[in-house]
């Protein structure tokens, strides 16, 4: 915060590279916010995301600070295209298209919300979504938000013709294609009651204690969490699950001390009720419920990375893992029993039971 760092020197054999990296634009918003003719200064700020997000000069390294309230004002729309399969461009609306090296900070996920919006013309069955609905936040790459609650974000229906299109893609957050090194960072936020066809909750991107609540999807989609496409462009590190309906909670996903809750449900029964799907590694995880999970196979049909490392789960979830169709091997520090303690908000409860207590309990 004061601006100084302090570094740990690398291991033996391995460097540290420093490059400059200027905040050259600070922008403010604060709902509230009376003044006649704002300029994003801390004495007058934007009432609008989109107001300051609009300011922000093309390429600049930038940092929007946004005060606590409920922004459902503001629409802004995605000309670029976010997925990785050219299909016919989109334009989409969001509350805050955020560009790359733009960080977006707000209050708090306690006190600060931005909010997406239904479109009026909807039919009931999709929950909201249809061409004018709003999400919440488009983020390219590079992009950073953190500190908020993303609730009601909702995106197009789709059409059956087009099976990979940005508009029906990441209800909450709608992250831009691409890999570990540039991926949009999510931190410190909560994504709930977002709708999508795909990725009710978000799509693509890296996640970081972010508590993915009562996001759904509609017309047989998948992923009312979150979702990726292919390995390794969807990560969620101490993020918590539950409660999302639909099939395939999170699907193309790398975990990292994760917590899957057993209030997580989908429709039908398609493949013994999908909690995990087609995943890269899973390490360190706490999965409730009677719930089947799944990796992924490469083009050639044979089991590439996917490993579930030191989780914790019940019997009935490492009977799903063990089935050829899997497509998963189970490492041998995974502990699968029937005794799983955990407190009301879903973390494990160590020492309550020799099951937890085999996870590593300091990563946790």
């Amino acid at each position: 915060a004061d601006g100084t760092f302090v570094f740990v020197a690398p291991s033996a054999g391995k460097t540290l590279a420093l490059a400059p990296n200027f905040n050259a634009v600070v922008l403010h918003v604060d709902r509230a916010a009376t003044a006649a003719e704002p300029d994003g200064t801390e004495a007058a700020p934007y009432a609008s995301l989109q107001a300051a997000l609009e300011a922000v000069p093309s390429g600049a390294f930038a940092t929007v600070y946004v005060k606590a309230g409920v922004y459902d004002n503001g629409t802004m729309t995605q000309m670029k295209r976010f997925g990785n399969i050219a299909t016919t461009a989109y334009t989409h609306k969001a509350r805050a298209v955020v560009p790359e090296n733009v960080s977006v900070v707000g209050a708090g996920a306690e006190t600060t919300f931005i909010v997406g919006a239904d479109d009026p013309s909807a039919e009931a069955a999709d929950k909201g979504c249809g061409p004018e609905a709003v999400r919440c936040a488009t983020l390219a790459q590079g992009a950073r938000l953190t500190g908020f609650t993303l609730t009601g974000g909702r995106t197009d229906v789709g059409t059956d013709a087009v099976n990979n299109g940005d508009d029906f893609h990441g209800g909450g957050v709608f992250a831009q294609y691409g890999t570990k090194a540039n991926l949009a960072l999510v931190t410190d936020c909560v994504i709930s009651n977002c709708v999508a066809r795909r990725g009710g909750g978000a799509f693509f991107g890296i996640y970081h204690r972010v508590r993915f609540l009562d996001n759904s999807i509609i017309r047989g989609g998948n992923g009312p969490a979150v979702r990726g496409d292919g390995n390794g462009n969807c990560f969620l590190v101490n993020c918590l699950i539950d409660r999302n309906e639909g099939y395939a909670t999170v699907y193309y996903p790398e975990l990292v001390n994760c917590t899957l809750g057993a209030d997580n449900t989908q429709g039908g029964n398609r493949n013994g009720m999908s909690l995990i799907r087609d995943a890269g590694d899973v390490r360190n995880c706490l999965i409730l419920g009677a719930k089947s999970a799944s990796g992924q196979t490469n083009a050639l049909g044979v089991v590439t990375h996917t490993k579930f490392y030191n989780c914790v789960f019940s019997l009935e979830t490492k009977a799903y893992l063990d089935q050829a169709s899997s497509k998963t091997y189970v490492d041998t520090s995974n502990t699968a029993t029937a005794d799983l303690a955990v407190d009301d908000g879903l973390v494990p409860v160590v020492g309550a039971n020799a099951a937890v207590d085999a996870a590593d309990a300091a990563a946790y």
